[in-house]
């Protein structure tokens, strides 16, 4: 009795691994009944057996990678822009080839006549880049 049910076993992992949608149509098409139902089954809770992809906005993709823009900012703010930057003038001239002041009316007057410079948050809700990161990238 073992040995029968080893075998049959055996029998239904060949046939769920072997029998692709072709072969099941013709089964139910040739009136197949109960044998039809069953493969259909078989593969309904092989299919069922793998785990779902994760990952970013479409499936079977790599999730986002997330980035600290707001670091990137802080840093950049630290660097050229607070009350006492960590370089002077002359580096700030040399890096942007203006005076600060000129720099900030520029950021100024693009962030208030383009939307793209202006600080939003995406779909999910992120804030992604400031105006002024935008611009010394682009600079």
């Amino acid at each position: 009795l073992a040995i029968i049910r080893n075998f049959i076993n055996t029998q239904n992992n060949i046939i769920s691994n072997t029998i692709d949608s072709t072969q099941h149509i013709a089964v139910v098409l040739q009136g197949g009944g109960a044998a039809s139902q069953e493969i259909l089954r078989q593969e309904r809770k092989r299919r069922q057996k793998k785990p779902p992809k994760q990952g970013g906005s479409r499936k079977g993709r790599a999730p986002n990678i997330r980035q600290d823009f707001e670091a990137g900012y802080q840093l950049l703010y630290k660097d050229y822009f607070s009350k006492s930057p960590r370089y002077p003038d002359y580096k700030f001239r040399r890096r942007f080839r203006m005076h600060r002041s000129l720099f900030l009316k520029i950021v100024n007057d693009i962030e208030q006549h383009n939307v793209y410079f202006t600080h939003r948050a995406n779909a999910l809700g992120n804030f992604g880049l400031r105006g002024i990161q935008k611009i010394t990238a682009a600079l």
